[in-house]
């Protein structure tokens, strides 16, 4: 938990200082050819629950920073150092 607030912290910070009060996804001009997949990937969280519900799941991406990990030792290490301005976040 300290983990999310850390970040969102850190998030509404910079929103401050950038005078922003909303801030949304946004894809990058190179990731707009890719593919969007499902939420879960069957073959790694196949939960039925989460199965039948994909349609009402939001989208992953194949590549950083749109992959869903589900690990938390890999979320403890890459969220910390996540770059609130690589475009992958529209502010306004």
């Amino acid at each position: 938990m300290d983990l999310v607030c850390d970040l969102l912290a850190r998030l509404m910070a910079h929103m401050r200082d950038m005078g922003a009060t909303v801030v949304t996804p946004a894809l990058r001009e190179e990731d707009e050819d890719m593919p969007l997949l499902p939420f879960a990937d069957a073959e790694n969280f196949n939960a039925g629950y989460v199965m039948r519900s994909q349609h009402l799941l939001f989208r992953r991406g194949n590549r950083e920073p749109w992959i869903h990990l589900l690990e938390l030792e890999q979320e403890q290490e890459i969220l910390p150092k996540a770059d609130l301005n690589d475009g992958t976040l529209a502010y306004r």
